[in-house]
C-alpha cells in the first residue's frame, strides 16, 4: 500500500492507523497467490481489504487508500485475464513509445478500472450503499503515451473525479463541468457528510454553484471557465475554443486566475509555517 517513510507523513496528518502489506495480506483468502509487485499490493486486494474493514466497522470510518497498479512497471495479478484491447486507429496514431510497454500500461489501466468497478458494485449492492460515500480520483493520466498538442493542456493534465453517495445526500443541482483539483476533494466530502462542522480549507465544495471554481496543479497550470494560465517564466495565457485552448496575448484578462493561484499558495505556506512554529 505504501513504501519508504510515507507512513510517518500520515501520522502527522491525523490518521489513527496506517495499514500496509501485512494487514492487507491477512484478509487474502488464498495465501499461495502473488498479491503484490515491486510497488505494493495489487488493487483488487486493496479494495477487498477496505470493504472488509467497512463491513466490520463498529464506528464511522474515514479510509484513504493509495493504489499502485496503474504505475510502472505495470504489473497485474498473474491470473488476471485482460479483455480484448481494440485501440481505435485515431488513437493508435497518437501513441508514443514501445508497443510492449504501451500495451502493458493499457492492461494495467483496464485492471485498475475493473477492480474499482467491482469495489463500487460491491458497495452499491450491499447494506453499505446507504451509509458510505466513495470518492475516487487519480494523480496522472496517459502523458508520455499519448501525443498531446499544445491546445490540449487540460486533457493532458486532467484526471477524473468520481463520487458515489447515498441518495439522500446527493445534491440535486450541480455543474458537472466545474473546475477543481485535489485541494477541493475534502471540502466537497465535508459538505456531503459533515455539513455542520467548521473547518479550515483552501479548497471549495465542488457542488456549490455559488462559488467560482479553479483548478491547478504542481506545474503551475491554472484553469477556470474564463481561461487558463501556465504560470511560468514567462507565463502563457489561454482562452477557450470549445474544449481546446488557444494562446491569448491579452494577459490582463487572466489576472484574477493568477491572483487566485498566488493567494492560495501564500495562504497554504502561511498555514504550514504557523503550525510548524506551534510544534517547536
Amino acid at each position: 500500500l505504501f513504501r519508504s517513510d510515507i507512513d510517518k507523513i500520515f501520522s502527522k496528518q491525523g490518521f489513527d492507523n496506517k495499514d500496509g502489506d501485512s494487514e492487507i495480506e491477512s484478509v487474502i483468502k488464498d495465501k499461495t497467490k502473488k498479491y503484490k509487485d515491486d510497488w505494493g499490493i495489487f488493487d483488487g486486494y486493496v479494495f477487498e481489504y477496505v470493504k472488509s474493514k467497512l463491513q466490520n466497522a463498529k464506528t464511522p470510518q474515514f479510509v484513504m487508500i493509495m493504489t499502485t497498479t496503474n504505475h510502472p512497471p505495470y504489473v497485474v495479478e498473474p491470473d488476471y485475464k485482460p479483455k480484448p484491447l481494440n485501440i481505435p486507429s485515431v488513437l493508435q496514431k497518437r501513441i508514443m513509445g514501445a508497443k510492449e510497454l504501451v500495451n502493458a500500461r493499457f492492461v494495467a489501466y483496464q485492471y485498475a478500472n475493473e477492480k474499482t468497478g467491482e469495489f463500487l458494485s460491491g458497495i452499491k449492492n450491499s447494506e453499505l450503499k446507504e451509509k458510505t460515500i466513495v470518492a475516487i480520483t487519480g494523480d496522472h493520466n496517459f502523458g508520455g503515451v499519448i501525443n498531446f498538442s499544445n491546445e490540449e493542456h487540460l486533457k493532458f493534465r486532467g484526471v477524473p473525479f468520481y463520487i458515489y453517495a447515498p441518495k439522500e445526500l446527493r445534491p440535486k443541482n450541480y455543474d458537472r463541468e466545474a473546475f477543481g483539483s485535489h485541494k477541493d476533494i475534502m471540502p466537497t466530502l465535508y459538505a456531503l457528510s459533515l455539513s455542520n462542522i467548521s473547518h479550515v480549507s483552501i479548497g471549495k465544495n465542488m457542488f456549490d454553484g455559488s462559488l467560482e471554481h479553479y483548478s491547478f496543479n504542481a506545474s503551475g497550470f491554472v484553469a477556470s471557465k474564463d481561461g487558463a494560465v501556465l504560470h511560468a517564466k514567462p507565463s502563457v495565457y489561454f482562452k477557450w475554443d470549445g474544449d481546446l485552448l488557444k494562446n491569448d496575448e491579452n494577459s490582463e484578462k487572466y489576472k484574477k486566475i493568477v491572483d487566485y493561484y498566488k493567494a492560495t499558495l501564500s495562504v497554504t505556506e502561511y498555514f504550514v509555517q504557523s503550525h510548524l512554529k506551534k510544534e517547536e
